[in-house]
């Protein structure tokens, strides 16, 4: 998983991609290959970006429902007869889905949402120093 011989360069894109088993779920990782051409440093941050992310995946989670499961819980979101979710309900319902490692260092995680926003993605941005910087949804 931390070495590119496993992952297929997109030309178009220039990004490096590939799909692993993370805690047991199919997970696409794409690293960008915009302004780094030496092998063994985008090796390293695939290694360090993918070890801070299985290492704090809780954390994650908990941001996410810090961010987004007051919203989950209005009106907007709530189907009809459905009941407000818990803090580990809401947790428990986010796969990880895709991580995309970008140039600058910075990291987009995505997660299914299990239905919660009507299959829309919950996405996480982390800085390039490990920052927890927003949670929202996209598509």
């Amino acid at each position: 998983m931390f070495d590119l011989n496993d992952y297929t360069f997109n030309k178009g894109l220039q990004w490096y991609e590939a799909s692993f088993t993370i805690d047991g779920v199919q997970v696409n990782v794409t690293v960008s290959a915009e302004d780094e051409k030496d092998p063994s440093q985008l090796e390293a941050r695939i290694k360090k970006s993918i070890d801070w992310i299985t290492n704090n995946k809780n954390e994650l989670l908990d941001f996410c429902a810090e961010e987004l499961l007051e919203d989950k819980n209005s009106e907007e979101w709530l189907k009809k007869g459905e009941k407000q979710l818990s803090r580990s309900e809401f947790k428990a319902k986010l796969t990880l889905e895709a991580i995309h490692i970008n140039a600058d260092g910075s990291i987009t995680i995505d997660y299914k949402d299990n239905k919660m926003f009507w299959g829309h993605t919950v996405v996480v941005a982390v800085t390039d120093d490990f920052a927890l910087d927003y949670a929202t949804i996209e598509g």
